[in-house]
C-alpha cells in the first residue's frame, strides 16, 4: 500500500472504530434511560418507560455493531493482498529466492556486454547543451 494511502487507511480504521463505539455507547445509554429492571424474588422483570424508543435504541445498537464489524472486515480485505499481488511483489524484490539464501541470480539474457556499453570511437562522453538550429 502506498504511503500516501496509508494515512487515509489508518484514519478510516480509527474513524470506523470511533463511530462503532460511539454508536454502541449512544444506543446503550438510550436503552438504559427508557427502561428499568425490577427484582421480584428470584424473577427479573423489565419495565419500559417508552417501549418504542427502547426498540429504536435496540435496533440502533444492533445496526452499530453490525456495520462496525462489516466496515472493519472490509478494511481487512483491502489490506490482504491477492495471490497475483504477492507474486508481483516477490518478482519485483531482489529477495525473491528462498528464505535464507543470500545469492542473487541474474538471468543469462540480460547481462550487458562490455563492448555494448563502451562509447564509439568518434563519440565523446559529453552532453551537448546547445540545440542544432
Amino acid at each position: 500500500m502506498p504511503v500516501n494511502y496509508l494515512n487515509i487507511y489508518v484514519f478510516a480504521i480509527f474513524g470506523g472504530l470511533a463511530a462503532t463505539v460511539g454508536g454502541i455507547f449512544i444506543c446503550y445509554t438510550g436503552m438504559s434511560e427508557t427502561s428499568y429492571l425490577v427484582y421480584r424474588g428470584m424473577e427479573l422483570t423489565t419495565y419500559y418507560l417508552d417501549k418504542n424508543r427502547h426498540d429504536l435504541y435496540l435496533n440502533g445498537l444492533v445496526y452499530s455493531i453490525t456495520f462496525g464489524i462489516a466496515f472493519l472486515l472490509l478494511l481487512a480485505v483491502i489490506v490482504i493482498p491477492s495471490p497475483e499481488q504477492i507474486q508481483k511483489r516477490l518478482a519485483a524484490t531482489s529477495f525473491a529466492g528462498s528464505p535464507g539464501s543470500t545469492e542473487i541470480s541474474v538471468p543469462e539474457g540480460e547481462t550487458p556486454d562490455a563492448e555494448d556499453t563502451s562509447p564509439l570511437d568518434g563519440e565523446s562522453m559529453e552532453i551537448e547543451l546547445e540545440p542544432d538550429i
